[in-house]
C-alpha cells in the first residue's frame, strides 16, 4: 500500500494520473490497483482500476528508454475541492501477487484542470 498527501484548496478542480515505471520484464499486460481518496470535507471515494499497459500486438503503451517504461494512466478528472486541507490518497496493488514484480516506481500527479 502506498499513500500520498497533497495540500488542496477549496473550490478547485483537479486531474489526477497515476505515474507508473515499470521495467521491460515486467510480467504482465495490465496492472490492477484500487484507489481511494480521502478528502479534507470528510468524503471518501474508491475505485478499482484495470490499467492496460499494452496493446493488442503486445506493444508497451509507454514511452521507454532501454528497459526502463513510463506511463501517465488518468485517475480523475475535474475532482472538485470542497474544503480546503489534506487530501490524502491511498493506492493498494490488486494483482494476484503480494509483490508485482518489474514495477519500479509509483507516484500521483495532480494538476488543475484546464
Amino acid at each position: 500500500m502506498l499513500e500520498f498527501e497533497l495540500e488542496v484548496e477549496e473550490g478547485q478542480l483537479i486531474d489526477f494520473d497515476l505515474l507508473l515505471r515499470h521495467h521491460t520484464l515486467y510480467p504482465f499486460d495490465h496492472l490492477d490497483v484500487n484507489i481511494t481518496f480521502y478528502t479534507p470535507s470528510g468524503s471518501t471515494m474508491s475505485r478499482d482500476y484495470h490499467f492496460m499497459l499494452k496493446d493488442k500486438s503486445g506493444k508497451w503503451l509507454a514511452d521507454g528508454a532501454g528497459d526502463y517504461w513510463d506511463i501517465n494512466l488518468n485517475i480523475r478528472k475535474e475532482m472538485k475541492i470542497n474544503k480546503t486541507g489534506i487530501c490524502k490518497i491511498v493506492i493498494e496493488n490488486k494483482m494476484t501477487k503480494i509483490k508485482t514484480p518489474g514495477v519500479i516506481e509509483v507516484g500521483i500527479l495532480a494538476k488543475e484542470s484546464l
